[in-house]
Parts: C-alpha cells; sequence; structure tokens
C-alpha cells in the first residue's frame, strides 16, 4: 500500500513539472560577454524575433573583438590607398574585367580581364582581394610577411606565389601583425549603423578560425556603399549569385561576425 502512494506522488509530480511552459527553461542570455567561452570550437546561441534559435559564429565574439581592435596603422603602409582602390574598381564597374568571373574555391586569382596567375578565369572570395590590391601598389613581399601566425595560417596548397593571400582568415593575421585599424560588429546591422565604413574598406565576414570543418567559410570583399550605412559590397561569392559581383552585403555562412579592414585610418567624409 505504501508503494502505490509513492507511485501516485512520482506521478503528479511529473505532471506538474509537464505542465510548465516552455519559457521557465530559458537561457537567460543578457550575460553572453561574461559567460561565453574562450574554446573556439564553442558555439554561441541567440534568439531570433520569432524566438527561432540561431547560431552565431565558432569563435567568441570577444575573442575576435581583443584580436581586431586596437590597431594605430593603415593599408597605406603597404603601399595601398583607398583612392587607388576606388578609383581602379570604378574603372571596372561597367564591364567585365572582374564582374561575372567564375567562383573558383583555393588559390584562384584571376580575373576574366587578366588570367595569367592561374591560366583561366576564376577567383576565389580573397583571390579577387588580393588581386586588386597588387594591382593597385601593394608591397606584397611585405604583406605577405604579415599574413602568417603559427597555429592560425591558412594554406591552399597551390605552390603559386601569393598562395597566402586567397586566404581569407590570413587577414585577420595581417591586421594583428600590421597594427591595422580595423573593428569588429555583431552583425551587419551594427556594422552599418557604425557610420566608420567607407568605399574600399576592406569586409571580412568571420566564422571560424578553422573554417571547412563544420562546413561554414569566412569571406572576405570590399565595402562599396556610398555612405556608411548602404547595404554594398563589390566580391567574389557563391551567393546572392555565384561568381564575381556587385551586391548586398552578405556573408558565405550567416552568423558571421563583421570586421572592418580600414584602408586608411580616417575619418569618414561623405558629400
Amino acid at each position: 500500500m505504501k508503494g502505490k502512494k509513492i507511485l501516485a506522488l512520482l506521478l503528479a509530480l511529473m505532471l506538474i513539472v509537464g505542465s510548465l511552459p516552455v519559457s521557465a527553461f530559458a537561457v537567460d542570455t543578457s550575460q553572453e560577454d561574461e559567460t561565453e567561452s574562450s574554446s573556439s570550437s564553442s558555439v554561441g546561441w541567440s534568439e531570433s524575433v520569432n524566438d527561432v534559435p540561431v547560431v552565431y559564429a565558432q569563435d567568441p565574439y570577444s575573442t575576435i573583438k581583443n584580436r581586431v581592435e586596437g590597431g594605430t596603422k593603415d593599408m597605406t603602409q603597404y603601399g595601398v590607398t583607398r583612392d587607388a582602390i576606388v578609383s581602379h574598381l570604378e574603372s571596372h564597374e561597367h564591364d567585365s574585367f572582374y564582374l561575372g568571373t567564375p567562383y573558383e574555391a583555393g588559390d584562384w586569382q584571376s580575373p576574366n580581364g587578366d588570367t595569367s596567375y592561374n591560366g583561366r578565369a576564376g577567383m576565389n572570395c580573397t583571390g579577387f582581394v588580393s588581386y586588386v590590391l597588387r594591382k593597385v601598389g601593394l608591397d606584397t613581399d611585405t604583406f605577405l610577411e604579415q599574413l602568417s601566425i603559427t597555429g592560425s595560417t591558412i594554406w591552399a596548397g597551390s605552390g603559386l606565389p601569393y598562395d597566402l593571400m586567397s586566404g581569407a582568415s590570413n587577414y585577420l593575421n595581417a591586421v594583428q601583425n600590421g597594427d591595422i585599424a580595423a573593428y569588429t560588429f555583431r552583425d551587419k546591422s551594427e556594422l552599418l549603423a557604425s557610420g566608420l565604413a567607407q568605399k574600399g574598406d576592406i569586409l571580412l565576414m568571420w566564422w571560424s578560425l578553422s573554417p571547412f570543418d563544420d562546413g561554414a567559410d569566412n569571406h572576405i570583399g570590399f565595402f562599396w556603399g556610398d555612405s556608411p550605412s548602404e547595404d554594398k559590397m563589390w566580391h567574389s561569392s557563391t551567393h546572392p549569385q555565384s561568381g564575381n559581383q556587385i551586391s548586398e552585403i552578405v556573408p558565405k555562412t550567416p552568423g558571421s561576425y563583421f570586421i572592418l579592414i580600414k584602408t586608411e585610418n580616417e575619418e569618414p567624409t561623405y558629400s
């Protein structure tokens, strides 16, 4: 008889717990910065406006922010100016020198207008940035030295001279080694609201120090807005369409953080 009473009590308790609303077990994300893991393999979660869980970049935001921000120099130390980037790209904004070049993963740095590097047309996202920077006067020897940090360097394995410049992750190394001014943002809305973006800045969308392990990838291109809040970039990607394109700002992997690398570290001015 005693056993039956205990069983009845347990069943009643289970019914009470099962009737509680799911929100009673919701995780408090208000302290995300303080509690996020320092492990590069951890995944941060948030709630969208529709209460649907959304995965964010695997590397903790605070870790990336600490690595990126605080620099005082810019890309001019490598012989690159904003005017040179913008003038060069604007001269091809309405032709097929870059636009429409097929997307090719790996060390592909050959726009339609110059296939000498790979032998035929093809560019990955970073290959496009690399080609443009070299075209406008980049000191490649010095810059290549800045792209490598032990344990966080991506090689395509092509054996070609600018292999290191084809990996988006390596540009974070260049920011750190070169003391380049850069800013981090959790999402695109923060970037566009910051007032810091200028046409010709390098825009790195960060998912992980170890891309590809989970099918995700980092992405890079040029901010191409005529104002800091204009949602436009010039990049080589697989979407919104495949190939070299001017489009809205779209990372390869949703949930990526946004890193704005300043071509020139000056106050934005727009007419």
